[in-house]
């Protein structure tokens, strides 16, 4: 991918696409064909780098991998046949990565040690080391409660109840993972409902799980493959293309096969509240997943107001959310946005300085922020960094469409840890880059 780039208005988008699949249950459909025995085939999974990872990690745990014409083939010989890795674990980018596989290693009779990249080595870990410890894991952050992280062999893990201090389904799922396989019910409680991809996984691949709203229990399992897992597209993915199409003249796209899991789709549900023009067609099920085809036409926004319970359902979205508050008349609002904070880069404060670098007029004030937004608002020419940050480089390439002389992004190849595809696709859909 091309290093650095110029993003340009563009009087209409037109056309559609079909999103790549969902990042966050390609990683959990590797885990949970890694953990059950037998044969399993991952169809539509995401082609980036991110899922390389997660299934470069299965191998190294020695389960047989292979990829043909976009498919997965996991055989593996189920969680008590799980071999020590001879090297370091390394999970690139992915903060779900790392958190999912430090779960289930926890519970096992050797060791491993779980690495990342610079940006992955400044997440915090001690959100999944304190309730895994508690469990009985022996698992430690070596740069104080950042990665590496270094997991012994373990003795034997005790299901505990946990009442989760933050939103996270990363730490959710790290939980549940190590409870598959402790002794005694494992139970995670939740004050505002997170990403639900792992449970609906879970009893997929037949665990001893159940769950009502707020509280997730499981017991240990002997996980059952159910031969094929298909992947819908990536709605954190086609969100991209939702702003863009909104905030653009004239304009009417197609997205095909997105999913629109309900503890996902907060972005949605949010725009459609403001007056978006965005109809869900040829809405069904894919397995445990519900997917639709998306109509989004260009739209007179009405201003904002997120509020701190539904921020966990849409925080990959913020970014791209406050570029579109800056495009509506008048004032939105953004409540609860500590996480913003410890994602692959501190996106509160970046957005913030790309927004008053725009001249769009912020307010913060602790953890809540304000836009002011101007409706026929046009960029001026600009350069921006990604900060190794994928969902800031594409949130800035879609602000190029609203400047006349084009915004120059630096730094683009981070897209390829979730949305390899993007600059192609984009470019079907009608942006003009032009090399940096």
């Amino acid at each position: 991918m091309t290093t650095s780039l110029k993003s340009s208005k563009k009087n209409n988008l037109s056309g559609e696409v079909v999103i790549p699949g969902d990042k966050s249950i390609s990683h959990r459909a590797i885990v949970f064909g890694l953990l059950s025995k037998g044969k399993t085939q991952i169809h539509g999974s995401q082609n980036s780098e991110d899922v390389h990872n997660s299934l470069n990690v299965a191998r190294f745990l020695g389960i047989k991998t292979k990829v043909k014409s976009s498919v997965i083939f996991l055989d593996s010989p189920g969680i008590e046949g799980l071999s020590a890795p001879t090297k370091d674990l390394y999970f690139g980018n992915s903060g779900t990565g790392m958190r999912l596989f430090a779960g289930f290693l926890s519970s096992l009779n050797f060791s491993s040690t779980l690495t990342g990249d610079a940006s992955l080595s400044n997440r915090p870990m001690m959100r999944i080391i304190d309730p895994l410890q508690k469990m009985g894991a022996k698992i430690s952050a070596t740069n104080k409660e950042n990665p590496p992280l270094k997991i012994s062999p373990s003795t034997g893990l005790i299901g505990i109840t946990y009442k989760m201090p933050i939103a996270s389904a990363q730490v959710k799922s790290s939980i549940l993972l190590a409870g598959l396989n402790a002794e005694g019910k494992t139970q995670v409680q939740e004050k505002y409902p997170t990403r639900d991809h792992t449970e609906r996984m879970m009893k997929t691949f037949e665990a001893n799980i159940s769950f009502s709203k707020g509280i997730v229990e499981i017991e240990k399992s002997d996980l059952k493959t159910p031969g094929q897992i298909e992947v819908p597209g990536d709605f954190s993915s086609a969100a991209f293309f939702i702003g863009a199409c909104l905030i653009s003249e004239n304009s009417e796209i197609k997205i095909k096969n997105v999913g629109i899991n309900n503890t996902r789709k907060a972005f949605l549900d949010c725009l459609l509240d403001m007056n978006a023009n965005i109809d869900l067609a040829n809405i069904r099920q894919l397995g445990n997943e519900e997917v639709a085809d998306l109509v989004i036409k260009s739209s007179d926004l009405l201003p904002a107001k997120i509020m701190e319970d539904i921020v966990p359902n849409l925080i990959d979205e913020l970014p791209l959310f406050f570029l579109i508050a800056s495009l509506i008349d008048g004032e939105s609002e953004f409540n609860g946005l500590s996480e913003l904070k410890h994602k692959e880069s501190d996106r509160l404060s970046i957005m913030i300085n790309n927004l008053q670098k725009l001249d769009v007029e912020v307010q913060l004030n602790e953890d809540s922020l304000k836009i002011i937004g101007k409706k026929d608002r046009i960029f001026s020419d600009e350069v921006f960094d990604s900060h190794g940050d994928h969902r800031i480089a594409m949130t800035m390439l879609v602000a190029g469409l609203r400047s006349t002389e084009g915004l120059t992004i630096t730094n683009l190849e981070c897209i390829n840890t979730s949305f390899p595809e993007f600059i192609d696709q984009a470019k079907t859909l009608g942006f003009s880059f032009k090399n940096g």
